[in-house]
């Protein structure tokens, strides 16, 4: 009983000459195996990314915005199905077009279309499904959801464009 009561005086008179941060670091007791994951930024890209992820938000409440997530909403998912759909359409239309003696614009596309009908579709479907899936991982950043709705917006004009002139043959 004696050297409880010491000790709480020996513990009281320490604290009162050490200042606050030094005394919550000497409480604190290291329990970890491995370092602290916490105290670097998360990653883009992680084995959670594609397989089985866990988080939809930021781990602290009210942290919703420029962060990393390794799992996505439902919005997110149908807008870049949505562009990689449209992406397949114009592919479509620009072949069709080319094929009735049409002539493409785009000095990339044509460069790619000369090369085999083959490396047209397997580039500007990489292509876009890598720019989409970067949209997709940062999607939580600010804007993002603009250049998502933006992409959507241009290829939708752009459909609309090849269904005039597809109704125009």
């Amino acid at each position: 009983m004696e050297a409880r009561i010491a000790r709480r005086r020996l513990v009281r008179a320490y604290m009162q000459r050490t200042p606050i941060l030094v005394r919550t670091e000497a409480l604190r007791i290291e329990r970890r195996r491995f370092p602290d994951r916490r105290q670097r930024e998360t990653r883009m890209l992680s084995r959670w990314t594609f397989f089985g992820g866990r988080r939809e938000a930021g781990r602290r409440e009210g942290e919703n915005a420029n962060v990393f997530v390794d799992r996505y909403g439902q919005g997110t998912f149908l807008l870049a199905t949505a562009i990689v759909l449209l992406n397949a359409l114009d592919a479509f239309f620009t072949l069709l077009f080319l094929g009735l003696g049409g002539e493409e614009l785009n000095p990339v596309a044509l460069r790619l279309l000369e090369m085999g009908p083959m490396v047209f579709l397997g580039v500007k479907t990489l292509g876009i499904g890598l720019c989409t899936m970067y949209l997709v991982i940062v999607s939580k950043y600010r804007g993002v959801i603009w250049g998502f709705l933006s992409v959507v917006a241009i290829y939708s004009a752009l459909l609309a464009w090849h269904l005039y002139l597809y109704s125009h043959i």
